[in-house]
C-alpha cells in the first residue's frame, strides 16, 4: 500500500525468511494464504483445479465489459468461453497473422534505423510495435504508433498502465476492498479508454458485417466466425467480442512490450549472449530475406534466451487464485476454507535457488533442456499452468520472437551512460517496469557482420 516496493519484491523478500511450503498474509482484515511449494501449486493449477477455478479480482457488478473478459470471467461462464475462443488460439490461426507482425517489425526497425549509433528508450519502441501488432490482430486497425507519438491506440497504451492514482485505485480496490468496487461503481477499466474502443471496435465489426468475404487472418475475423456459430452466447454479443479484444489489447501488448526490452536490456549488457543469438538467427535467416514462419521455430538458442527472459522479469510476478469449496491440503493438516484468496508468488519461485542457482544471473542454458524444468512440481510458470494457462501464449512468444530477430538481424544493442544498472522495477504498477525506461545505444550492423 506505501508503494515502495513491488508486490513480487515483497513476497520474495518474505519467501526466503520461511521455510515451508505456505505461508499466510493479511490485506486488511482478508486472510490471504501464500503458496510456495511447487508440488502444491501443481496440484492447485492442474490435479485439484475444479477448487480452484476463479481468479480473485471482484467487478462491479454494473462493469459489465470485465466480466465478460476471459482472464477475469468465473465459472461456469469461463469454461464456456474458454472452449470456444481456445480454436482461435491454435498454431494455424495464428501462422495466418503471421504477415501482420513481420511487416509491422519491419516497421519498428526502419524506425530504429531513424537512431542509429544514438541511443533510444527501447521500451518504448517495443510498446509501439507491440501496440501496432495487438491493434492490427484484436481491433483490425492501423495504430499507426512509429507514424505519431500521440497516435490513439499508443496513447491508450499509456494510460492504462501509468502509474496515476486513478490506475492504482482501480487496481487495488478490486483485489483488496471489494466493498469499494460496488458501492462506487467503479470500473476496471477507465470508462474513457473502454469507449474509445469500443467506437474503434464497432467501427470495424460494421465493415466487417458488410463485405461478403469474411478475412480469418485476425481475430475480428474469427470472433465474427465463432459468432454465427454461438449466435445466442453473451460471449459473442457484440459487448462479449469488444471484451475479448479489448482484454487481448491491454494483455498483450504490454507483455509483449516488457519481454523483447528486458530481453534485449540483458543482451546489451552480455555481449557474448547477444552475439551467440545474433550468429543462431543469420545462420537460420540471412541478413536480407524475409523471415520465414518456419526458420522462427527453428531458433533453439532464441527460444532458450525468451525463457530466460520470462523467468527472470515474469510480467505478473505474482498469480492468483480463490478457493471455490473447502480443500483439504495433501499430506498435511490444512484446509484451504471455501472463499480464501490464494496468491502464487512467482516471482520468488523464479528467483529460488532450489530451483535455479545463482538465479540473478541471466543464464539461457538454464533451458537448453526444457525437460528438465518443472520436473517436481511447478517452479516455473510465467503463464500460469493448468485449464486457465494463458489462452495467448503461443501468439505472446511468436510476436516476442519476431522483434527480437527483425532487431538483431539490423543492429548491434549496447548499454550507455542513460542504461539503468542496475535494474528496478516500479512499485505503483502492477506488472514489472522500469519506472526510468531502458535506453540502449544502437549500432547498425556492417556488411561482415550481417554475413557473420
Amino acid at each position: 500500500m506505501s508503494l515502495r516496493q513491488t508486490m513480487g519484491e515483497w513476497f520474495y523478500e518474505i519467501s526466503k525468511t520461511i521455510n515451508a511450503d505456505y505461508f499466510g498474509i493479511f490485506a486488511f482484515n482478508e486472510p490471504i494464504l501464500v503458496i510456495k511449494s511447487p508440488k502444491l501449486l501443481k496440484s492447485i493449477f492442474v490435479k485439484d483445479f475444479a477448487y480452484f477455478e476463479d481468479r480473485t479480482p471482484v467487478l462491479s457488478s454494473k462493469d459489465e465489459l470485465a466480466s465478460m473478459a476471459l482472464f477475469l470471467q468465473k465459472n461456469p461462464s469461463w469454461n464456456r468461453a474458454r472452449t470456444k475462443l481456445t480454436p482461435m488460439f491454435s498454431s494455424g490461426k495464428i501462422k495466418l497473422m503471421y504477415p501482420l507482425m513481420t511487416e509491422i517489425a519491419d516497421r519498428m526497425t526502419h524506425y530504429m534505423s531513424e537512431y542509429a549509433n544514438g541511443t533510444v528508450e527501447i521500451k518504448e519502441v517495443c510498446a509501439k510495435y507491440s501496440t501496432d501488432v495487438i491493434a492490427r490482430c484484436a481491433f483490425a486497425v492501423d495504430a499507426k504508433s512509429f507514424e505519431h507519438d500521440d497516435a490513439v491506440l499508443r496513447q491508450i497504451g499509456r494510460d492504462f498502465f501509468s502509474p496515476k492514482l486513478d490506475f492504482i485505485v482501480r487496481h487495488i480496490a478490486s483485489r483488496f476492498l471489494p466493498t469499494l468496487m460496488e458501492m462506487f461503481n467503479i470500473c476496471l477499466i477507465n470508462p474513457q479508454i473502454t469507449n474509445t474502443l469500443r467506437d474503434i471496435f464497432f467501427g470495424v465489426l460494421k465493415q466487417r458485417e458488410q463485405l461478403s468475404t469474411r478475412k480469418e487472418n485476425d481475430f475480428v475475423g474469427l470472433l465474427l466466425n465463432l459468432r454465427t456459430i454461438y449466435k445466442d452466447d453473451p460471449s459473442f454479443s457484440y459487448d462479449g467480442m469488444l471484451a475479448q479484444s479489448v482484454q487481448m489489447f491491454m494483455a498483450g501488448f504490454e507483455t509483449v512490450a516488457s519481454t523483447i526490452a528486458f530481453l534485449l536490456y540483458e543482451i546489451a549488457i552480455a555481449t557474448n549472449i547477444q552475439d551467440k543469438l545474433r550468429e543462431e538467427i543469420m545462420n537460420n535467416t540471412g541478413p536480407s530475406e524475409s523471415i520465414t514462419y518456419e526458420a522462427i521455430q527453428q531458433l533453439k538458442y532464441l527460444d532458450m534466451v525468451v525463457h530466460e527472459t520470462l523467468r527472470k522479469y515474469p510480467v505478473l510476478p505474482f498469480l492468483d487464485r480463490r478457493c471455490n469449496k473447502d480443500f483439504p491440503v495433501p499430506g498435511t493438516n490444512l484446509t484451504i476454507k471455501k472463499g480464501t484468496a490464494v496468491y502464487i508468488p512467482l516471482y520468488a519461485l523464479h528467483f529460488d535457488t532450489k530451483y535455479f542457482p545463482n538465479p540473478h544471473k541471466f543464464d539461457p542454458e538454464r533451458f537448453r533442456d526444457k525437460g528438465k524444468i518443472n520436473t517436481e512440481g511447478l517452479s516455473y510458470i510465467p503463464f500460469g499452468e493448468g485449464p486457465r494457462m494463458c489462452i495467448g501464449n503461443r501468439f505472446g512468444l511468436l510476436n516476442v520472437k519476431i522483434g527480437v530477430v527483425s532487431i538483431l538481424r539490423r543492429f548491434k544493442l549496447s548499454a550507455c551512460p542513460e542504461t539503468p544498472i542496475p535494474l528496478t522495477f516500479d512499485p505503483k504498477v502492477p506488472t514489472l517496469s522500469s519506472p526510468v525506461g531502458i535506453s540502449l545505444k544502437i549500432s547498425p550492423l556492417t556488411t561482415n557482420e550481417g554475413k557473420e
